[in-house]
């Protein structure tokens, strides 16, 4: 079994859209044992261009002993 995290993350721009500290948040929970899956696209404007995703991170589920 897996648990999954989810982090919200802003396109930022005005006619082209980048992402903000993309790098630091993947590399902030693989030090927690983390490991990145994806991204999914959740807000989209306009002509169908993306300004918010959901980076997508998994880790085993720690097993109780009982």
């Amino acid at each position: 079994m897996y648990e999954y995290k989810y982090v919200t993350v802003e396109m930022k721009g005005v006619f082209k859209y980048e992402l903000e500290k993309h790098r630091y948040i993947i590399n902030k929970h693989a030090n927690k044992g983390y490991r990145f899956m994806g991204c999914i696209p959740i807000k989209q404007v306009g002509h169908g261009w993306v300004t918010r995703i959901d980076l997508v991170f998994e880790k085993p589920k720690q097993q109780n002993d009982n």
